[in-house]
């Protein structure tokens, strides 16, 4: 009897356990048929075993992995677009795909300070979940992705953005390259600066300003580039400013030196 109830309980196992192995749902077999294809395009992004971050070999500008917890959750790494404010900068962000995906869009969030969209709002984009009647089935994550880097250069006027001046985009660009995801582990300063060189080449102000982030008080070693200009701006006209009060001070004090003499 016992052998009975035991072949009874294995034959059940095996037929319930094959059948919802044979029928995942569409979305997971789009997910990882889009996850094999983004492998196979050297644009896949990791955490390995050490924490480090590693990156696939493609040079599409994008990098993205579904999370390990949640297939439904993409995570990605867009470099900032060539011959802009942004030129030089990593810029992180996440994905959420919905239950029915890829029959409704996803939802689109930047993680990284950028100046050009809000730190964790959705943004509104064509093939983002404010444009259903737009969304098209065959549209991937990667293209989602890739149509955000390109929208980084439009005018400022979608829901999720904001409005900042060239020289913050660029200070924000730099700091995003020290940027790490405490939700996905994705650290920037993994990223080899040979294939993802500072902004504009800057390598000095680079290596200056992540001192700079490691201890405030320390003096760098040169006082160049984009974020010291307007340091060195308010050290000149601090200098002309307590200049003049060191004079007039002096003057001062010299007559009253003479007044002090004479009586």
């Amino acid at each position: 009897m016992r052998v009975v109830v035991a072949l009874c309980c294995w034959g059940w196992c095996c037929w319930y356990y094959g059948v919802n192995a044979g029928h995942e749902s569409p979305a997971v077999r789009r997910i990882l048929v889009e996850w094999k294809e983004v492998r196979s395009s050297g644009l896949d992004m990791k955490v390995g075993n050490g924490k480090e971050t590693i990156v696939g070999k493609g040079d599409a500008g994008v990098w993205l992995s579904p999370c390990k917890h949640n297939l439904f959750e993409w995570h990605f790494t867009i470099a900032g677009p060539p011959d802009s404010p942004f030129e030089g900068g990593l810029y992180h962000g996440k994905i959420l795909l919905p239950p029915t995906y890829p029959l409704n869009p996803p939802v689109v969030k930047l993680l990284t300070p950028n100046g050009r969209f809000s730190v964790g709002v959705p943004i509104c984009l064509s093939l983002s979940n404010y444009h259903k009647e737009q969304w098209n089935p065959t549209c991937t994550v990667t293209t989602l992705v890739t149509a955000l880097r390109a929208h980084m250069l439009a005018p400022a006027l979608e829901i999720g953005s904001i409005r900042t001046t060239p020289s913050v985009k660029r200070l924000q660009a730099l700091q995003s390259r020290r940027w790490q995801c405490p939700s996905c582990g994705c650290d920037h300063t993994m990223f080899p600066n040979n294939r993802f060189p500072p902004p504009n080449g800057q390598e000095d102000d680079n290596r200056d300003f992540g001192m700079q982030l490691d201890n405030p008080k320390r003096k760098t070693s040169k006082n160049r580039g984009m974020f010291n200009l307007s340091a060195r701006s308010r050290l000149l006209g601090g200098g002309v400013v307590n200049g003049m009060k060191l004079c007039i001070a002096l003057i001062l004090s010299f007559f009253i030196l003479q007044t002090t003499w004479a009586a």
